[in-house]
């Protein structure tokens, strides 16, 4: 309501010099309350959902990229970008947890999941970046043969 209201931009400059304490604050708790000792013991069911996660949140990105315009290669950039959980995530498994809707094993798998997912983002995005270069330069020695063919 706050938002929508005359004082909002009052709100944004009380808000901003805290806003960093805040999120670090968050997301350290967020550390803390992850289970490890489950990555050692489930780590092969861990890193199936983490693989499943970030292949079928890509493809469908990739999909809708595609289907609004992007070429292929923008497509697949966004969908690299964007493949990761997001930590709203963290915020609606702990409601789940509070209400009793997940069960707290679940809850512990879903955050580690969810953590991981972005932790890979950086190297996913660096093997995209490798991947696209150099398929840039297959595409581009293509071009020059069948240039120099024609």
């Amino acid at each position: 309501m706050l938002a929508e209201s005359h004082y909002r931009h009052q709100i944004e400059a009380d808000i901003e010099p805290v806003r960093g304490t805040l999120l670090g604050l968050f997301f350290m708790t967020v550390g803390m309350s992850i289970d490890f000792g489950l990555l050692i013991r489930e780590w092969h069911w861990v890193l199936l959902a983490v693989a499943g996660l970030l292949l079928i949140k890509t493809g469908v990105i990739w999909v809708l990229s595609r289907i609004s315009g992007l070429d292929n290669r923008n497509a697949l950039r966004t969908a690299l970008l964007l493949s990761q959980a997001g930590e709203f995530g963290f915020v609606l498994f702990g409601l789940a947890l509070i209400t009793g809707v997940l069960l707290p094993e679940r809850v512990q798998l879903l955050t580690l999941v969810i953590a991981l997912s972005m932790v890979t983002t950086p190297f996913i995005i660096k093997l995209g970046d490798w991947w696209l270069n150099l398929t840039a330069l297959d595409e581009d020695e293509t071009a020059s043969v069948s240039l120099r063919i024609m």
